[in-house]
Order: structure tokens, then C-alpha cells, then sequence
């Protein structure tokens, strides 16, 4: 017996869509038999089915199976002359063994179902991503990037984040629209169709599914190729147990309740396990000290924290002179930012020279930026003895 598996993830408000496609493969012989990572066909005789797609308002987004739940459901469905075929989430499949059978719902309770049901689903962690989105947007705003941009993992992160927000917004105003138009069709008397028209959207339902996958595949590669392989390490990790669980939820298709167990385990134990990596990958390791002489005199530098990423490079070094009177503390704190977009080191700029905080000083050239804590002022041997330190030819 021939198989084939279509990947694709219809929505609850493309129920009709999903009718017509399936209608459409059992035309040309591919016969709709389960869920199991995609949709599974096999091939037979061309047919000419017909098939409705309902949402079950009694179901749950864990569900991979009928649920006992759906039981009673299902006889009342096959009374009125449907035959659960396989369902999904609320989707339940059903197709049509009597030519007199009756609509299973009437167009109002389809439409709250559904309506519900797209609310309930598209709308999770809908508000959370909309307050962190605005959050994201202010902080964009008023706080320095420096403290973030230059590491490929927080930056990973706020741009998922960001794109999470943004996706969630054309979500809620395509939302609005199409319940607006649904109960404007159905006041009118006419039954709304619930999907799109033409060919060009089965396509885009058997693609897009790919895409969190592909920009998760981008974010390894850049990270990969930054030489950042701790923070590509950890995204790997998490990218193979998203993976795993998807794979184990669609091909065994567990019950709601071992599926549930099965998330709040990988919520709980993922981040320790991500720690764990974390720990192993990134020894403790003392600070490296090195002594260094200059025409101005000699002392000791450490690096504290180096960041090197896609938008640049990020070194904090502490500066301790052999001599105290070389600089006005007994060490100063050096941040040394550099990066070919100058805009960036320009709002940096912008934001640190609006904070005063005291004794801080921002020294910039054309693509690095130098901010110099435990001083608010320096005379010239003071710069030329941390530009020896830093390696620097003009601050």
C-alpha cells in the first residue's frame, strides 16, 4: 500500500479549506487516513468523498487523538450520517457515509466554535508577548544596546522576541477583521466560508509550518560563524529537544495527559539541563591578569567580560597602575566597544552622555567607543597610559 505524508498545519478558520483538500487528494486517489507528524494518505481508487471539518468545542490543544471526551461527539455525528475519520486539537475529520446526512452544526454554533477556538489558540500568550513587545520597544528607546547587541545570544533573543510581538499584532488585527466580515456574512444570512480562496493557500499551509524551524537554523548558523560555539551549543541543545518532542508527539500521538506531563517535564528540566551544559562548556576560570609596562609606567590589566558577535566586539578590562599616581583611583574600569555601525555607537553615545553619572568618561573614535568608569576627568599622560594599555592608536 503507497503513502504519502503532507506536512501542513491548518488553522481552525481554514476548517473549509481542509475539507477541500482532502476532497480534492481523494479525487486523485490519495485517501485521507490519520494524523501522524503530517497528514497520511493512501493510495486507492479515485473517489468522490466528502468531508467536513467541525471544531469541537470539548477539546483541548494537547489533544493528538480522539479523547473520551469526543466520544459522545462522535455518536452523535455518525447518527446524523458522518464518520469520524481522525482528529486533532479541536479539529475533528468526519466523512459524509449517508447522501441525506445533515449538517452537523448550524452556521451560529460553527462560528462561535470556531471563533473560539482561534481565539483560544492564536491568542495564547497573546497579552504576555504584547506588555514584553512594548516593554522591548521602550527599552529600544531609552536604554544603551550596549549592554546587549554585542552578544549573539541576547541579540538571538530580543529579535525572536521582537518578531514574536510583531507576529502577534498582525495576528489580533487579521483576527478583528475576519470576525467582523464571518459575523457580517452570517446577519446577512449566508454561511461564511471558512478558509481562503484559490490554490495559492495549500501551499502556503504545507510551507509555512518551516518557517520558526528555518529562522532557529539561521540563529545557529550566525552564532556558529561568530565563533560564539557556547552560546551556538546551547541554542543546539534546545533546537534538538523542540525537535525530539514534536517528533515523539506527532508519531506516537499520546494522550492528552501523558502529553501534558511530557511539556511540564521539558519546561522543568530543560533550563537545568541548559544550565548543566552551561556549567560544563564554560569552566571557572580565573580572570586573566596581565602585567604590562609603558613608557608612563606599569601595572597590571584583566579581562573582565568579552563579547564578540555579529554587530561587533565588547571588552571590559580593569586597569590597576604599579604606580597610584598614574591614575586617580587605584584601578579604573575600561569598556571598549567596537563595531563598523557607527549609528549604533552613536545612540550609545547618546544615551550614556544623557545618564551623568559621575565619574564616567566616553572617549570615541570612528568605529570604538571607550567608556572609563572610577574617573570624571583625565589628564593627557592619564589617556596616553590607557591607550598604551589597550593597545589603542588614538582615543
Amino acid at each position: 500500500m503507497r503513502r504519502k505524508v503532507i506536512f501542513g498545519n491548518f488553522r481552525y478558520r481554514e476548517c473549509d479549506n481542509l475539507a477541500l483538500y482532502l476532497e480534492k487528494m481523494a479525487r486523485q486517489g490519495w485517501i485521507f487516513k490519520d494524523w501522524r507528524l503530517g497528514m497520511v494518505f493512501e493510495k486507492e481508487e479515485p473517489q468522490n468523498l466528502e468531508y467536513a471539518v467541525e471544531v469541537f468545542s470539548e477539546g483541548n490543544e494537547n489533544d493528538t487523538k480522539p479523547e473520551p471526551e469526543t466520544e459522545e461527539f462522535v455518536v452523535y455525528c455518525r447518527e446524523a450520517g458522518w464518520e469520524l475519520v481522525s482528529s486533532r486539537k479541536k479539529l475533528c475529520i468526519f466523512r459524509k457515509i449517508y447522501q441525506d446526512a445533515a449538517p452537523i452544526m448550524e452556521p451560529e454554533e460553527r462560528y462561535r466554535n470556531i471563533k473560539k477556538a482561534e481565539r483560544e489558540s492564536g491568542g495564547r500568550w497573546a497579552i504576555f508577548i504584547c506588555i514584553l513587545g512594548l516593554s522591548m520597544l521602550n527599552g529600544l528607546r531609552t536604554n544603551n544596546p550596549g549592554e546587549w547587541i554585542f552578544d549573539n545570544l541576547e541579540l538571538a533573543l530580543w529579535i525572536t522576541l521582537f518578531c514574536l510581538f510583531i507576529h502577534k499584532l498582525i495576528w489580533f488585527l487579521d483576527f478583528r477583521y475576519w470576525t467582523g466580515r464571518a459575523r457580517r456574512a452570517l446577519d446577512m444570512g449566508a454561511e461564511p466560508f471558512y478558509g481562503k480562496e484559490g490554490e495559492w493557500i495549500y501551499f502556503w499551509i504545507q510551507i509555512r509550518w518551516l518557517f520558526p524551524y528555518l529562522i532557529a537554523l539561521v540563529y545557529l548558523t550566525l552564532t556558529f560563524f561568530a565563533g560564539d560555539e557556547i552560546s551556538g551549543g546551547l541554542l543546539l541543545t534546545i533546537f534538538i529537544v523542540v525537535v525530539l518532542y514534536k517528533g515523539w508527539m506527532g508519531l506516537l500521538k499520546p494522550q492528552r495527559y501523558r502529553h501534558e506531563m511530557a511539556f511540564m517535564m521539558i519546561i522543568l528540566i530543560l533550563p537545568v539541563m541548559v544550565y548543566g551544559l552551561w556549567l560544563g562548556l564554560v569552566p571557572a576560570a580565573p580572570k586573566e591578569e596581565e602585567k604590562i609596562e609603558t613608557a608612563y609606567g606599569g601595572g597590571t590589566v584583566s579581562i573582565e567580560e568579552d563579547k564578540r558577535g555579529i554587530m561587533g566586539r565588547a571588552v571590559t578590562y580593569e586597569i590597576t597602575p604599579a604606580d597610584p599616581s598614574l591614575l586617580p583611583e587605584e584601578s579604573v574600569t575600561c569598556e571598549l566597544y567596537e563595531t563598523s555601525h557607527t549609528w549604533l555607537l552613536n545612540r550609545m553615545e547618546e544615551l550614556w552622555e544623557k545618564e551623568e553619572t559621575g565619574k564616567e568618561i566616553l572617549i570615541r573614535q570612528q568605529n570604538t567607543l571607550i567608556r572609563i568608569f572610577g574617573a570624571d576627568q583625565l589628564d593627557e599622560d592619564q589617556i596616553l597610559f590607557i591607550r598604551q594599555v589597550l593597545k589603542l592608536q588614538k582615543i
